[in-house]
């Protein structure tokens, strides 16, 4: 116990003696909670038998928590004002001002010591009260400042960064890594930070990300981070969405934000903004490439990139909700066109649009048409056959068939023998037409009625010959019969 003391609470009403060293060159550059530190601190050099407080008990007293004044004395460390004894319990030492001075050393860099202050105070905003920084980190600080020579503005740019990128909790090893290698670059100014750190951020986003994974060896240009944020911050995908949809261009020789756009825009109309949603469009239109592919296939068309997207639209207008076509329908069209010879889409949107003003649109319809149809293909190209001619049958032939059966009501065995008549003449359908119109007209139905008909023409003694014509199929007819074949005989309307 010392021999004498103040008695109780007479310290209150004594003085810390404060060097204006002090005020004019360290406490107006101090953030004011490191200047309550040194006060307070200092007042119990003076009454240490009073003051045996620990570090808890200091804080207490400030109003502030321990984090925070072991930083203020970490901080006026840095500047030479203390000496830290010892971390655990802390134990701080005062260095003699006056004789900091009288040696030089405060003297000689009163500038430094304030910017450096100042610099120190702007850091430790930077952390907005999340965390409190210790010696150590102060220290890589002024080794940033004095040894490297960092501005101070690029080195609270630097801190800035780092701490945007990783939070408040940002390992100081991973900023002085940075700081290393702007330093072997030279890069030490605030310019040269604000132009690494876009350079950074331009690499860093998702435009950036997107170069990389197209093995482009460039940044990102200011139009294509633009597409980017629209995308993402105007449109809603998310980057895992985008990276799905560049999954759409693969097999591209020259991979481009232009194109992406046009892939993600589609992509937004149909509100496909998450990586699974985007998936299933793109299996979506793999498969409807791959249907409209075998469309074209069957259709016998060159498949070019116009015509594969007019094929595409064609395609999705008929197979709409509001016209009810179904793959299998139009794959149907696209193989009778390609039977009958036309293999353009002009063909195939006229064959669909014929059936859908027939009413003919569902599955069950057309497969009964086909039938039918395939029926009158059967009979035509035996007519052919009949007419020596080696081809595909034309519309207006199965039109004629269908004229003929359903519409007159003919046998079948009437209408062949018609063709067979027919085959003596220069234009057989038209002759066949003639024909079939004369017996209508006499009520003939059956291929029986008609070869009676042709027996009482030869036995009317009226009959014609054709051999003068040169006609290898000789048959007789009337005078009257033949001048009814003869009008109108190359009168192919509606045939």
């Amino acid at each position: 116990m010392p021999i004498s003391r103040f008695g109780p609470g007479g310290s209150q009403f004594d003085v810390t003696p404060l060097e204006n060293l002090y005020i004019e060159n360290y406490m107006a550059n101090a953030p004011g909670e490191f200047v309550k530190v040194y006060v307070y601190a200092l007042m119990l050099c003076y009454r240490p038998e009073e003051h045996a407080l620990g570090t808890a008990d200091l804080a207490q007293a400030l109003h502030m928590n321990e984090d925070a004044v072991r930083a203020a004395f970490a901080y006026w460390e840095q500047l030479g004002l203390v000496k830290i004894a010892s971390q655990q319990p802390l134990e701080v030492e005062y260095l003699n001002l006056k004789l900091k001075f009288i040696n030089g050393s405060a003297a000689k860099e009163p500038e430094k010591d304030k910017i450096f202050g100042e610099l120190v105070q702007h850091v430790q905003g930077i952390f907005t009260g999340e965390r409190v920084l210790i010696t150590a980190e102060y220290n890589r600080i002024n080794d940033w400042y004095t040894v490297l020579s960092f501005e101070p503005e690029a080195i609270a740019l630097m801190i800035q960064y780092c701490v945007g990128k990783k939070g408040p909790k940002v390992s100081f090893n991973y900023i002085d890594a940075m700081a290393q290698d702007l330093a072997r670059k030279n890069m030490t100014t605030s310019e040269d930070m604000e132009a690494h750190m876009s350079a950074l951020e331009a690499v860093n986003s998702g435009a950036g990300r997107i170069i990389i994974r197209w093995s482009l060896k460039r940044l990102p240009t200011a139009d294509e981070m633009a597409l980017y944020r629209k995308w993402t911050e105007g449109w809603g995908f998310t980057e895992e969405a985008v990276n799905a949809a560049c999954a759409e261009m693969t097999g591209v020789a020259n991979p481009n934000f232009k194109y992406l756009d046009s892939i993600v825009e589609s992509l937004h109309e149909r509100g496909a903004h998450t990586a699974r949603l985007v998936a299933e469009a793109i299996d979506d239109r793999k498969k409807l490439k791959d249907t409209t592919q075998g469309i074209a296939k069957a259709l016998g068309m060159r498949e070019t990139s116009s015509n594969a997207t007019e094929l595409l639209r064609l395609y999705e207008f008929f197979t709409s909700e509001e016209i009810g076509f179904s793959e299998w329908s139009i794959m149907l069209a696209a193989r009778m066109l390609s039977m009958e010879g036309r293999s353009t889409l002009a063909d195939l949107a006229a064959r669909l649009n014929k059936w859908l003003e027939d009413g003919t649109v569902t599955d069950e319809a057309l497969m009964l048409r086909n039938e039918r149809d395939g029926e009158a293909g059967k009979a035509v190209r035996r007519w052919l056959d009949l007419w020596g001619q080696q081809r595909a049958p034309t519309a207006g032939e199965l039109s004629a068939h269908t004229r003929f059966t359903r519409e007159w009501g003919m046998d079948v065995d009437l209408v062949n023998f018609a063709a067979e008549r027919s085959a003596v003449a220069d234009r057989p359908l038209a002759m066949m037409n003639r024909l079939l119109t004369l017996w209508k007209e006499k009520n003939i139905r059956d291929r029986a009625g008609a070869e009676a008909e042709q027996a009482r023409g030869k036995q009317g003694g009226g009959a014609e010959d054709f051999a003068d014509r040169n006609f290898t199929n000789q048959n007789a007819y009337t005078k009257e019969d033949f001048d009814k074949m003869k009008t109108g005989l190359f009168n192919l309307k509606d045939i």
